[in-house]
């Protein structure tokens, strides 16, 4: 197990704290949050602390990218476990946010949609013994999605004084990069399957 891989069970991790933060009720077992009106902004500091260990799991996902390019993943199981703590993190707390009527549930739908063709694309391609090119859009998906969160987490402060949906825009707009990430995904590896076509024609 190295660096990277450890720092992706760490972020598996921080992703499980995430996810109880938002939804566990913890006045049931007599845990009571403090919360504060900021500027008449009811703010919960359950949720702060949630805000918190969010950031923390995605600056735990830059360091796991950086020892991941110069270990260079290896072990295939690690490269998938690499791949599955990025989605968590991101999916699993926009589909709680949908459950919380933050936004809305077309969202994590079309995320979770977009990145499951692209799972797809990219097993297909390496199955056939090749390397997936990388996207552009997809690194613009995430960051729009993360900023959005981030800013969710802490009620969009400071925009939500200025009546700027800055939270929303990001996420709304990083949904539309998923669609786009899964169009440009295909589209630029769409000549692995071309040349298994070809290949067809030419046995026939």
């Amino acid at each position: 197990m190295n660096t990277s891989t450890r720092l992706s069970v760490i972020r598996m991790i921080f992703t499980l704290i995430v996810i109880i933060f938002l939804i566990f009720p913890f006045y049931s077992i007599g845990i009571d949050f403090p919360s504060y009106s900021v500027s008449g902004i009811f703010v919960d500091m359950k949720m702060i602390i949630a805000g918190v260990v969010f950031i923390l799991a995605v600056f735990i996902g830059i360091l796991e990218h950086h020892f991941k390019s110069e270990e260079d993943a290896g072990v295939e199981n690690f490269k998938i476990l690499n791949t599955c703590s990025d989605k968590l993190l991101i999916e699993s707390v926009l589909i709680v946010f949908s459950f919380l009527q933050y936004i809305h549930p077309i969202v994590p739908i079309v995320v979770v949609l977009a990145d499951s063709i692209i799972d797809r694309i990219q097993t297909l391609v390496i199955a056939k013994g090749r390397i997936a090119s990388s996207i552009k859009t997809g690194k613009i998906k995430t960051f729009c999605l993360t900023m959005g969160m981030i800013l969710m987490f802490f009620y969009n402060l400071p925009f939500t004084l200025m009546n700027l949906q800055i939270d929303l825009f990001f996420i709304y707009f990083g949904m539309v990069m998923a669609i786009a990430s899964g169009v440009e995904y295909y589209a630029v590896n769409k000549k692995f399957f071309a040349r298994k076509k070809e290949k067809e024609l030419e046995v026939i």
